[in-house]
């Protein structure tokens, strides 16, 4: 819970950065996706930019040469602090919160929509639309395939699950009759 604390601290922080600078916010989020991504496929190099020995300006320097030209430079200087700070662990976190952040911000709502078959592009974009609707957000929505489901789709959003499967539906029957039974 404190390191969560710690990582929403450093993502406000760069989200005030980003407004103050007036950064497209999509664009940083893309980037510092790409930052985390590389970090987790070295562990050497994560490794690296944890041990306390090095100095701050060397492990800059090796981040720099990684990124410069490829990410935005406010951001590129914000992870530099981070790490000079002996926080490279929390890098991840801070991603991930500060996606958030810039979701609420413009009002998106990411969504796994599972069906029981894949569903064609009309479907796609009315099950979209109806949950707009609902929610009154931008839906962006991944679409899974679990044949166990029999018919019908599941929708979760965060820890919202809208269930609407036939495997749903006949589980809840036999909890009932068996409760009959009883």
């Amino acid at each position: 819970m404190i390191d969560r604390k710690i990582d929403l601290r450093y993502a406000r922080a760069l989200y005030g950065l980003c407004v103050d600078k007036e950064l497209q916010l999509d664009y940083i989020v893309k980037d510092f996706r790409e930052i985390v991504t590389t970090l987790n496929a070295n562990p050497k190099l994560f490794n690296i930019l944890k041990i306390t020995a090095i100095q701050p300006s060397k492990k800059f320097n090796i981040i720099n040469d990684l990124f410069q030209n490829r990410v935005n430079e406010e951001l590129l200087s914000f992870i530099s602090y981070v790490i000079s700070k002996g926080r490279v662990d929390i890098i991840e976190g801070v991603c991930e919160i500060f996606e958030e952040l810039v979701n609420k911000f413009k009002n998106r709502i990411y969504a796994v929509a599972t069906s029981a078959v894949e569903l064609d592009e009309y479907e796609k974009q009315l099950l979209k639309k109806a949950f707009e609707h609902k929610l009154n957000k931008t839906m962006n929505f991944s679409f899974m395939v679990d044949s166990s489901l029999i018919a019908g789709i599941v929708v979760q959003i965060g820890d919202i699950v809208y269930d609407g499967s036939l495997k749903s539906y006949i589980e809840n029957i036999k909890h009932r009759l068996l409760r009959l039974a009883v």
